[in-house]
């Protein structure tokens, strides 16, 4: 098959050595990590990225979770769209879901740092970390839809104290090379804080899987041709509207 993927770039090194070793042909178009500042924009940036690819190819990879809703409402004309069911980038460096929630309710005053996080900072060098650019676009509105206006504003309240409390800081490791100075800039953090310091080695069953196209419903979506990405607010993570 041959499939156009379009990815954050904080992932290229990951995909770009996955395409190498895929059976199938994948072309890669990678995307600012910046825009995740801007989930609308990014959403309009994703949705005009889909809308020119070639009815050349079988399938269209988007290399994202949800991340802060900018893939929600994302559709094509007229090639399958997949993408992980995946709140973040951090259940795709983990290798599951599961290992990505066992580790937020084990420690959820977690800041997560990877290699591709860090060196695609851009010139503002910014010390935010993966989960900041989805919890601070955490759509209100949608939680008040999904739980009710009380529910949705203790959920915010527990959010932010969780931002408070934050204790520990990890860097995901893929085992690529070079990736000490990363490794340190990351202790350095948890130093100035005072918090906890972990190196956490990642997966790559979930990219692999993702890159050879070998999917299961479980931890991946595919869109057909027309219907539209939408949160769930569950563990599904997303389903699609025809």
């Amino acid at each position: 098959m041959r499939l156009k993927l379009i990815a954050c770039e904080v992932l290229a090194r990951e995909f770009y050595l996955l395409a190498s070793h895929s059976p199938h042909t994948i072309d890669i178009e990678l995307v600012t990590k910046d825009l995740h500042d801007y989930p609308d924009l990014l959403r309009r940036e994703l949705q005009e990225r889909v809308d020119a690819v070639s009815d050349g190819y079988t399938y269209i990879l988007l290399g994202y979770g949800l991340c802060g809703n900018a893939t929600a409402n994302l559709s094509a004309p007229s090639i399958p769209l997949v993408i992980p069911r995946a709140h973040d980038c951090i259940t795709l460096y983990l290798g599951s879901k599961k290992r990505y929630l066992e580790q937020f309710f084990s420690q959820p005053g977690t800041y997560y740092y990877s290699r591709g996080w860090l060196e695609r900072r851009g010139q503002k060098q910014r010390k935010d970390s993966i989960q900041d650019a989805s919890l601070k676009e955490l759509e209100y509105r949608a939680l008040v839809e999904k739980y009710g206006e009380d529910n949705a504003r203790y959920i915010m309240e527990v959010m932010g104290e969780w931002q408070r409390r934050y204790n520990r800081a990890v860097f995901i490791s893929m085992g690529l090379e070079d990736e000490k100075e990363y490794e340190e800039y990351v202790a350095s953090l948890a130093k100035q804080n005072q918090w906890q310091y972990e190196n956490l080695l990642g997966s790559w069953a979930l990219l692999e899987r993702f890159s050879n196209f070998d999917l299961d419903e479980e931890a991946f979506l595919i869109v057909p041709p027309g219907a539209t990405i939408v949160p769930t607010y569950d563990e599904s993570v997303m389903t699609y509207r025809k």
